[in-house]
């Protein structure tokens, strides 16, 4: 139900409610949910990293029968999906605090150093807390597509029985 779409996570509403659902009741349910997933996907965030304000970083959306969630910083993709290993080209120049017990040393990146091999990021894997806080969210909406396809196939047996007679 949950698939990576290019920058974010999305799943639909439960099929077995989008078929006999008005737009206008598709759209507020849609809206329900993605309030409930901003909820969920907050928990998840703040119960792992108290102290982060990565949650503002992720943002959710609704778009037709979709909900769609969105990585605003690099950051936040990265907590979510993972970093792969990589050379930091990008700090060529730069000069790096780097914490040892005897205190800070300062070291400045160059392209030799890069050439050596040394200033690799060794990857990280990621946490996937929107797609667990999503999971939750999905597994919620399946209950309430139930409950209503149950209801409604309840009021139809109890009125072709009274129809019929029996």
């Amino acid at each position: 139900m949950i698939k990576v779409v290019p920058k974010g996570q999305a799943f639909d509403l439960p099929s077995m409610l989008v078929g006999f659902l008005t737009e206008d009741a598709k759209g507020k349910l849609a809206r329900k949910i993605a309030e409930e997933a901003k909820t969920k996907i907050a928990e998840q965030i703040k119960a792992r990293y108290p102290r982060s304000d990565m949650v503002r970083d992720v943002e959710v959306r609704v778009e037709g029968t979709k909900i769609k969630v969105y990585f605003n910083s690099a950051k936040a993709r990265a907590m979510e999906v993972g970093v792969k290993p990589h050379v930091m080209t990008y700090l060529v120049g730069k000069t790096i605090p780097i914490r040892t017990p005897g205190g800070v040393i300062y070291r400045r990146v160059s392209p030799a150093a890069l050439a050596k091999g040394k200033w690799r990021h060794p990857g990280t894997e990621g946490q996937h807390i929107v797609e667990g806080a999503l999971d939750l969210v999905a597994d919620d909406a399946n209950d309430y597509a139930e409950a209503v396809a149950k209801g409604v196939q309840d009021t139809i047996c109890s009125v072709l029985s009274e129809v019929l007679g029996r």
